[in-house]
This record gives C-alpha cells, sequence and structure tokens, in this order.
C-alpha cells in the first residue's frame, strides 16, 4: 500500500507540471481550456446535500483472550492442625501449582470443606513460610509464599442431620485459571499426623457427637462426624504433656510429664537417643509428676561440649535400666511441630511412631541458605561472580561428615611445618571435631560459596564440592585423595555405573579438574586410572592417613585404650564390615552378644559401621560392645585393637601396616563378589588372615587368632609388600612437598 500511495503522488506531480509548462505556450494552452471546458458540460449535476449521519457511539474496545495459566499439580500440604473449641478447627500448610511460582504475589487461595449437601467456607490468611521451599525439593521454583493458616468453623457438620464428614479442598486462582483439588500431603512428625478427635459436642437431639480427622492417600483430609464422646487418647508409663526447645545460653529442650501409678519414680531415668549416641535428661521430680531439661550440646568421647550431629532423636524413657513406652499428650501435639533455630544447631520437635517425642536435628543454615531453591540461587551467583585466589586452603572428607582420613594428615602437616595460610574445613555442622588450627565452614552457607571462590588448593577424598565440579577457577588446584585402596569394583569398572547413560562424560568432566590424585600403591593406582577415566599426575607415594598407625608412641595408644573404656588385660577385637549398596545399616550377618557369649568375658568388641551407616543406622548396644561408629578417629581405633574382623572394607589394606592379626567374615561372599558388587581380585587366595563363612567358624578362628596369624605369616608378608610399600608415616610429608613445595607452604 505504501507503494501504491507514492506512485499516485508522483504522477499528481506531473500533470502540476505539465499545466504550468501549457499555460505559457500559446497553442497548448488554448487546447487546455478547451479540454477543461468539455470535461465541465460533461460532469454530472451536484448531489443534494444530506444531512449529517449521527455520529456511533464507541464501541468497547474487545479484550484479548487471556491465555490459560499452567499451575501443573496441586501441591497442598498440611503441616498442623489443630482445635481451638469443639467444632472449630485449624489448618496451617502450603498450597501452590508444581510449575508456578509462590513468592510474594501468589494465586489466590480459597479453602472449604464440602460433603454431601453441606460446603463449609474456611478464613484463610496467606503468608510467607519458608518451609515451604525445604518440603518442595524444587530448586526451580520459589514456594515461600504459598504458606497459609485457615480457620474453619465445622459446628454445620457437627449438627448437621444428613451430612456425616466433609473433605478438605482448596482452589488456586490467577486472572481466569484455576486449580482445585484436595490435601495431596500432611507432615507426620507434627499434629498433622496425629489427628486428635474434637473434644465433643451435641447433635440436635443432644445426644454427644464428635468430629474425627481421618487421613487416606485417596481422599486426603477428612473431618467424619461421629457419634458418642471422643475415645479417651492413648497413655504410656511416661506421659509428656509439654515438649519445647530454648536458649538460655545453650540450645536445650525442655519437657514436663507424669509417670503411671505403676511406675517407681525413683527407677525413671530418660534419654535423649539418635547418632551420637545418648544424652542424659536432667530430671526434678515433684511426687509422679517431673520436668525435664536436655541439652543439645554435648561431648562425646571425651572431646569438647559441641552440638549434637544432625539426624534424627527420640526420647527413650527406663525403669531400672529397661526401656518404658513414652508417649506425648494431645495437648503437646497440637503444638508440633515445634521449629527452633540457634547460631549453633537448627531443631524440629515432633512426634515419632506412636507418639514418642522426637527431635530433628538441621545444620544452622539461614533461612535463604537451607533447601534446594537457596541452594541453586547461591551457586548461579557463584557460578556468575568473579573472586580472586587468597591462598587458603580448603579440606573436606567424607561430603563433610568427618574432619579425617587423609586430608586430616595433610593438614597436620601444614601445621607442623608452621604454615600461615587460612585452613578451611567444611563441615556438615557444628558437631564434627576439628584438628588445631582449623576454621570451620558450614557446608551450603553463604561463606562456604565464598571460600570456594577464593581457596587456593582443594583436599577432598570423596567426590568434590558441587559447585566446583566442572567450574574450578584459575589459579585453583584440587587434589582428590580417595578413601582407600579398593578391593570392591570402582566407578566405570561397576557394571551399573557402565549402563548409565552419560557416565563417562560426567566422570571425565569431574576428574579432568583434578591436579593430583593419590594413590596408597601402584595397584591401586592403575585401577584409578580406568575407574575413573583419570590422566593427570597421579602420587603414589603411600597413604597420608595411615602415618598415624606407623609414628604413635605405646604410652599415647594405651591412653586411647584408657579413654575408650578398655582394660589392659581386654582382648580388644574391632568389628569393621563395610556397607552394602542401597542400605543405610551396619550389615546385620554377626552377633557380636552372641559371639562374645561364646568367646568369654575377656573380650570385648568395638562396632565400627561404614560412615555411610551412621546418619541413619540404629546404635547398637551390649555388655560386651562399644558402637564405636560415631567415634571421630578410626586410626584410634585400629591402634586400641588386638584382632581386626572385616569383609571387603579398604580397611584391610590399612590396618596391615600395624602388623598385627587380621581376620575376614564373609559369610555372603559369592553374592557380594558375582551379583551385588564385585570385586577386583579373589580375596581367598591372597588374604592375609583367615576367611570365615559361618558364625561358628569364626568363633574357631578367632579362639586361635595367634595361631592363625603365624599361618599367614607368608600371605601377610606378600601383601604388606604389594599394598604398604610406602606407609612408612611420612606420606602427608611426600604430598606437602609434591603439592606446595618446600617454598610454598607459606603464601609469601
Amino acid at each position: 500500500m505504501a507503494r501504491t500511495g507514492e506512485r499516485r503522488s508522483s504522477v499528481t506531480r506531473l500533470k502540476r507540471r505539465l499545466r504550468r509548462v501549457a499555460k505559457r505556450t500559446p497553442v497548448l494552452n488554448g487546447l487546455l481550456r478547451r479540454y477543461d471546458s468539455a470535461r465541465k458540460a460533461a460532469a454530472p449535476p451536484p448531489a443534494a446535500k444530506k444531512a449529517p449521519a449521527k455520529k456511533a457511539a464507541p464501541q468497547p474496545a474487545k479484550k484479548a483472550a487471556a491465555s490459560k495459566i499452567n499451575f501443573g499439580d496441586l501441591v497442598f500440604v498440611v503441616a498442623g492442625v489443630r482445635w481451638l473449641g469443639p467444632a472449630t478447627y485449624e489448618l496451617t500448610g502450603w498450597a501452590y501449582g508444581s510449575k508456578l511460582p509462590a513468592t510474594i504475589n501468589p494465586p489466590q487461595l480459597r479453602l472449604w470443606l464440602a460433603g454431601g449437601d453441606l460446603s463449609v467456607e474456611a478464613t484463610v490468611e496467606q503468608r510467607v513460610d519458608l518451609r515451604a521451599n525445604l518440603y518442595a525439593a524444587d530448586d526451580k521454583h520459589d514456594r515461600s509464599g504459598s504458606g497459609f493458616k485457615a480457620v474453619v468453623d465445622l459446628k454445620p457438620l457437627l449438627t448437621s442431620a444428613d451430612t456425616e464428614q466433609l473433605t478438605v479442598r482448596c482452589a488456586l486462582t490467577r486472572q481466569s485459571s484455576k486449580l482445585e483439588g484436595t490435601v495431596t500431603g500432611r507432615q507426620d512428625q507434627g499434629s498433622a499426623g496425629s489427628l486428635a478427635p474434637s473434644a465433643g459436642g451435641a447433635g440436635p437431639d443432644q445426644a454427644p457427637r464428635h468430629l474425627q480427622p481421618v487421613w487416606s492417600k485417596t481422599d486426603g483430609l477428612t473431618i467424619v462426624r461421629k457419634d458418642g464422646e471422643p475415645p479417651r487418647p492413648a497413655t504410656a508409663p511416661v506421659m509428656i504433656n509439654e515438649w519445647v526447645a530454648y536458649d538460655p545460653g545453650a540450645p536445650r529442650i525442655r519437657a514436663a510429664g507424669w509417670v503411671a501409678e505403676d511406675v517407681d519414680p525413683e527407677t525413671v531415668t530418660l534419654e535423649l537417643r539418635g547418632p551420637l549416641g545418648a544424652v542424659p535428661a536432667d530430671l526434678t521430680w515433684q511426687r509422679r509428676s517431673f520436668t525435664l531439661t536436655v541439652n543439645l550440646e554435648a561431648s562425646f568421647w571425651n572431646g569438647p561440649v559441641a552440638p549434637l550431629s544432625i539426624g534424627h532423636y527420640r526420647l527413650w524413657a527406663l525403669a531400672g535400666g529397661e526401656p518404658i513406652d513414652v508417649r506425648l499428650a494431645p495437648e503437646a501435639i497440637a503444638d508440633l511441630p515445634v521449629e527452633f533455630e540457634s547460631s549453633r544447631l537448627n531443631a524440629t520437635l515432633g512426634r515419632g511412631g506412636k507418639d514418642v517425642p522426637s527431635v530433628h536435628i538441621a545444620p544452622p543454615l539461614r533461612v535463604d541458605e537451607a533447601g534446594l531453591y537457596a541452594f541453586r540461587q547461591q551457586r548461579d551467583r557463584y557460578w556468575s561472580t568473579p573472586s580472586e585466589r587468597d591462598g587458603s586452603v580448603y579440606f573436606e572428607s567424607f561430603y563433610a561428615r568427618s574432619a579425617t582420613d587423609s586430608p586430616r594428615a595433610i593438614h597436620e602437616e601444614l601445621v607442623r611445618r608452621g604454615t600461615d595460610r587460612t585452613l578451611y574445613w567444611t563441615v556438615a555442622d557444628y558437631s564434627v571435631p576439628l584438628p588445631e588450627g582449623a576454621t570451620p565452614l558450614l557446608w551450603k552457607s553463604r561463606e562456604w560459596f565464598e571460600v570456594l571462590g577464593k581457596a587456593s588448593y582443594f583436599f577432598h577424598n570423596c567426590g568434590a564440592p558441587i559447585p566446583l565440579r566442572q567450574h574450578k577457577r584459575p589459579g585453583q588446584t584440587v587434589v582428590q585423595t580417595w578413601h582407600g585402596t579398593p578391593l570392591k569394583l570402582l566407578g566405570n569398572d561397576r557394571p551399573v555405573n557402565r549402563d548409565r547413560a552419560n557416565y563417562k562424560k560426567l566422570q571425565v568432566a569431574l576428574s579432568s579438574d583434578w591436579d593430583y590424585l593419590l594413590a596408597q600403591n601402584s595397584y591401586a593406582a592403575e585401577i584409578f586410572r580406568e575407574a575413573y577415566f583419570y590422566e593427570g599426575p597421579l602420587l603414589e607415594l603411600g597413604y597420608p592417613r595411615n602415618d598415624t598407625l606407623v609414628t604413635t608412641p605405646p604410652e599415647q595408644v594405651a591412653a586411647i585404650r584408657e579413654g575408650l573404656g578398655l582394660r589392659p588385660d581386654q582382648k580388644v577385637i574391632l568389628y569393621a564390615p563395610t556397607w552394602r549398596d542401597g542400605e543405610g545399616h551396619v550389615v546385620g550377618y554377626l552377633d557380636l552378644e552372641w559371639l562374645g557369649r561364646q568367646l568369654g568375658p575377656d573380650y570385648v568388641f568395638l562396632l565400627r559401621g561404614h560412615t555411610n551407616s551412621l546418619r541413619p543406622g540404629a546404635r547398637v548396644f551390649g555388655s560386651n560392645i562399644i558402637d564405636a561408629t560415631s567415634y571421630p578417629l578410626l586410626n584410634d581405633l585400629l591402634l586400641a585393637a588386638d584382632l581386626v574382623i572385616t569383609d571387603y572394607s579398604s580397611i584391610m589394606f590399612d590396618y596391615t601396616v600395624t602388623g598385627k592379626p587380621i581376620q575376614f567374615f564373609v559369610p555372603d561372599y559369592d553374592d557380594y563378589r558375582d551379583r551385588r558388587r564385585g570385586l577386583y581380585f579373589d580375596l581367598a587366595e591372597s588374604a592375609p588372615g583367615p576367611l570365615s563363612y559361618t558364625p561358628e567358624e569364626l568363633v574357631e578362628n578367632v579362639r586361635n587368632a595367634d595361631a592363625k596369624h603365624a599361618e599367614h605369616a607368608d600371605a601377610y608378608a606378600a601383601w604388606v609388600a604389594k599394598f604398604n610399600p610406602r606407609d612408612d608415616g611420612q606420606a602427608a610429608a611426600r604430598v606437602v612437598d609434591v603439592v606446595f613445595g618446600d617454598e610454598n607452604v607459606n603464601r609469601k
């Protein structure tokens, strides 16, 4: 259209120029006049003038069709419930669509209960609740604005003649789009997991009635009207009616309760049990009632007082040393879960199975640091924010659950040489005991990300810190120490990994950032190269973690045994099995109490579960058993032991540095070798000690430990020559020499 208009204007201008030229020429001027006269004569008469048309009323502009919002699936979680009266119910929780962020401007929330011909609206207060991000486990969307508190009057249900139950429903609305449904989940550890009945009321005929919340996976949360008085709550020998946390300078739990008539208060003790052990409660009695306090900081294994480690804890009650049931009363459950935060730990007080008082300890991350969404936000900032290296050293062991293994030995060597570098240790929580000169760094905290960007050296014995993977910065040196010479298949040598899509690509991206990889011996070095696709420098310098097995003097070994409560005349057996893939507990093939009865009172057992069984695993108790799974320094246990029993753990390649007897209990040998994991060599052909396949066989081998050790002397010597050629107590010094150099221990 634009080009057509341009052509018309050009023609008009041309006609005007021709007329001007014709008027200046007599002949042409005459012809032009005759043409104009003929055109006027042929023109039709002018039309009659019409009245002006009425102006049409302006039409409203058509609205553009609103695009439908994709909420995704409804996530409607009830975290807490309580009765505010005989028929007044309060619910708290979160509601959001799985594909829609819920921040400071969430969709409008409506909550109501419906059933039959009856529908009851709730009064809803939408609010910010950062716990929603923890529950969502979603790193892409912020759910913090999805919190709600709703109060509903259920008197219409209590007095209804027809409707017997109502189902809790909600609807999320934004513009013209809506997402509706029933409750999809609940937090079992709080009041939403107990669902107490209402106090009771009366129906139209004044007969007693009450309301009972009911949970099901298909219908969510339903309130059912029932005839009669509400059932009496279950009781136990020990009842707790107050369960709160506070911080009078150190985090504590305060509780109150009573004991049943058939329980003697003088015989009752209470304690909090969890991953690190038991913390006794301080009890104050007034007849059959009591108050108690439990410190959430304690000393374990004669170490300094520190916060409890992350994990689940339960309150235990004992009468005369025997466990008895303890239960939360309904009035205590109504306030759960209780969130508690301090600078040293975070705690959630709740209920376990059968309403047992429980506590979940978490690291003291700030609200903007905890959860997958916060982690991703910090990680993205880390990747996009440049920083300069400051010469500091970063250490991490077993995914920040300890400060041990070869990284610790390297740290101690740097301290021995008088380094002025800042030595950071990443810890999963502040319960982790640190070596002298260490600066703690809380895993996933803002400070942790800052150090990842500015540290110059990294020592870790498992996978690299997640943000560091594939994103090592210029000027950073990464040393992978690994955590043992392998008997069981690793990395790409495992069929389960070879069958995984992109496994090689991911592993190469990880190992390509390693500047050095440590190996205890040439056997391990060859395996590491193939299993992890590693092409960089491989240091066969011995294992720094084994240095103290050589250098610790006898008097210090005696002090270690005394600290563990071991008598000089006792025969100490360390049982240290590896973990089984997919299982989070210590393997149960060997009954140590039974073994102790067979061997007699002179034997005592140290049980050392794998690090992967510490957090979820239950502790083992027995008269001749010391559960040392949480003991911070494995080498202390190896030094204290007279005999080690293991299965497929890499501890077999470390303990032989001591020259002391070792035995193997392998009832699942064929299954572990051929199906479950796979082995690099046949242990039975070259083991430095006897293999037992049944408990009875193990009893005989342990009774004759010295003789069996002598029988395997040649195999033991060959084993040491192959696997311990450089475990001479100086491995850490050699590693520091290579990585830092004699002139680079300090920053200057």
